[in-house]
């Protein structure tokens, strides 16, 4: 079951079966194909991975603008940045810890090749977790506390 062009082709993940029931009516019944009851086709988990790392890039690129920055770069959105002290460490500081997160992002996206059927995707949704969280104790924490003018 599924489309055919002549300039592309595209088969459905499943097949819908509609039957007539003596009391009930109709049956509709949904089976899907084994390769998506496998975790999917690879083209699918690639596309995922692509789409994922190309936020972690963004993310770099991000962390290189703030590093080479000449005003100070926020951190956090909507809230007008503290006076700083030193703006070019403080920027360079800001832009390693983005390119961290992005680098990082990217790397808990690997488990999305083996399929998200699998347990393995709980590290990427834990890590991001995990991840956002220490990026924000780091600035809070760590940047501010040295950059923040006295």
């Amino acid at each position: 079951m599924g489309i055919r062009h002549k300039d592309f082709e595209f088969d459905f993940p499943f097949q819908v079966q509609i039957t007539a029931g003596k009391q009930a009516g109709f049956y509709v019944s949904v089976y899907f194909n084994k390769d998506i009851q496998r975790g999917g086709n690879m083209d699918g988990r690639i596309i995922g991975f692509i789409v994922w790392a190309l936020f972690g890039c963004f993310m770099i690129g991000l962390g290189i603008s703030a590093f080479f920055s000449k005003k100070a770069v926020g951190f956090w959105a909507n809230i007008k940045i503290f006076s700083v002290n030193d703006i070019r460490g403080y920027n360079r500081a800001a832009g390693k810890l983005f390119a961290a997160y992005g680098f990082i992002f990217i790397v808990l996206g690997v488990p999305i090749l083996i399929g998200q059927n699998t347990p393995y995707i709980l590290l990427s949704v834990l890590g991001v977790m995990i991840e956002t969280i220490a990026i924000m104790a780091i600035y809070s924490l760590c940047i501010t506390k040295k950059y923040k003018e006295k």
